[in-house]
């Protein structure tokens, strides 16, 4: 696993209000992560890229949770921006997703109610 700088480099170009990049995927619709990474790994290399974005219910299919993604490739040490469909989550089901101690923006929004209504 990646060590990485608590605060992100992606993070910290947006404070400086810095052109930054992102690139959106879809999640897979099955368990398999190795296309994910393929297609991560050649976005990367390209070191034009900031971040990667994670989509969350494209075009209503069923697909893995972009949290679940999101850890996968925060793990590799990619940093992402994963899509939280909020409507009928509650701030529980936020926290059972992510797999790592620590604060974050996402544990930082549910905590703001029981259940979470904003989209």
């Amino acid at each position: 696993m990646q060590e990485r700088d608590p605060e992100s480099k992606f993070w910290k170009r947006l404070q400086k209000k810095e052109f930054t990049v992102c690139v959106e995927i879809d999640p897979p619709k099955g368990i398999a992560l190795d296309r994910i990474y393929e297609q991560v790994d050649r976005v990367m290399a390209s070191k034009k890229v900031d971040a990667i974005d994670i989509n969350s219910g494209a075009m209503a299919r069923v697909g893995m949770d972009a949290l679940v993604v999101a850890g996968a490739l925060e793990a590799r040490g990619i940093e992402t921006v994963p899509h939280l469909t909020t409507a009928t989550r509650t701030s529980s089901a936020c926290k059972r997703c992510f797999s790592a101690p620590g604060p974050s923006a996402a544990c930082a929004m549910c905590s703001r109610s029981p259940v979470i209504r904003h989209r």
